[in-house]
């Protein structure tokens, strides 16, 4: 069992840091893509309101997805399209004969601090969920 100090946990960083790594890895990084994947998906709703809609090909090939990092320790989570979707770029950044109607880069924009609030929240809820209070 591993204790939590649950006021530490709501404010300080480095403690929340320092917990995750006195897990079982496995449990700690199954935590961690959770988080990642529950951030990742704000950008994914932002972008699937965002996208011009002819078909909804495009909007439902939006996609937070998980790809292998080139670090060790370090997990990556990307928002991008499906192989449905291979037209989303013209979309995105335009074409000679037609203009740009950005829906991702935008998400991205909008969301960058929703998403790292949402990331930490998930990271706080379940280790205190796991944890037994001081």
């Amino acid at each position: 069992m591993i204790r939590v100090d649950t006021k530490r946990l709501e404010t300080d960083t480095k403690y929340v840091a320092k917990v995750l790594k006195s897990m079982n890895r496995k449990v700690s990084t199954k935590i961690v893509r959770q988080s990642l994947r529950k951030g990742s998906l704000t950008i994914v709703q932002t972008a699937k309101e965002k996208v011009p809609v002819k078909s909804g090909v495009l909007k439902s090939s939006i996609r937070a997805y998980k790809v292998k990092a080139w670090k060790p320790n370090t997990m990556v989570y990307r928002v991008g399209l499906t192989e449905k979707g291979w037209y989303g770029r013209f979309v995105e950044f335009g074409t000679i004969k037609q203009k740009p109607q950005p829906f991702l880069r935008p998400a991205m924009m909008e969301n960058d601090d929703r998403v790292l609030n949402t990331f930490k929240s998930e990271i706080r809820k379940h280790i205190s969920k796991m944890g037994v209070r001081k």
